[in-house]
């Protein structure tokens, strides 16, 4: 991330549902696709806590039927296309293991592998991208030690599966504002009064990615 902004501090680390500042210390509290991971009553009462009487809020929320949630959706079936369906991780460890009875070169497998990812997901896609990586490193590593190469394969699967669980946990957090209702009466339970409603829509897509809120605090 960039340097912090002149006469700001970071607290990396800190959980919405249990902030690390005084009651009705702050004017106003803004979240940028945050509090929709939270805990929604927790987050909204402990903003309430720390918020001084009339004090703002404002909430930018991933939406539900939001391009940015169907494009990671796509990338998850991709991703699992590759590790999961296809098994590409397990089978390029197996041809490691065997590469002393087979010689070092590639499988033809891992090439129509690669191909079958770009004719199904498109060439830039997370599945093409996957089996290409791992095609690369049985193409680069033939004749490298065989712990070494299967080290990259791990990498390369465990960064997916990190993926997989980013993901998830955008689903989640998508779920949680899919009713607008369950966000303003959240809110509503902690003494905050909706002001403002503004749906966000880029240029590129035509649904709106994102719902802007402002609350403002009654008491």
């Amino acid at each position: 991330l960039p340097p912090s902004p002149a006469g700001t501090t970071l607290h990396p680390g800190v959980a919405m549902e249990a902030l690390p500042f005084a009651e009705h210390g702050f004017d106003c509290v803004v979240s940028q696709f945050g509090f929709e991971y939270a805990d929604l009553s927790r987050a909204a009462s402990e903003v309430g806590r720390v918020l001084a009487p009339g004090g703002i809020v404002a909430l930018l929320t991933h939406r539900f039927d939001g391009p940015i949630l169907s494009h990671n959706l796509a990338r998850s079936d991709q991703i699992r296309w590759a590790i999961e369906r296809e098994k590409l991780p397990e089978r390029a460890r197996a041809a490691i293991s065997n590469r002393a009875a087979t010689g070092p070169a590639v499988p033809a497998e891992f090439q129509e592998a690669v191909s079958a990812g770009a004719s199904q997901f498109g060439p830039t896609s997370a599945a093409w991208e996957i089996a290409e990586a791992i095609r690369r490193c049985l193409d680069f590593g033939r004749h490298d030690a065989a712990a070494r190469v299967s080290s990259l394969i791990d990498s390369i699967e465990s960064k997916a599966r990190n993926e997989l669980a980013r993901i998830a946990a955008l689903e989640r957090a998508c779920q949680q504002t899919k009713s607008p209702a369950a966000l303003t009466t959240a809110m509503a339970d902690h003494g905050f009064i909706e002001r403002e409603v503004h749906r966000l829509i880029s240029p590129a897509d035509p649904r709106p990615f994102a719902d802007f809120r402002v609350f403002q605090r009654g008491f």
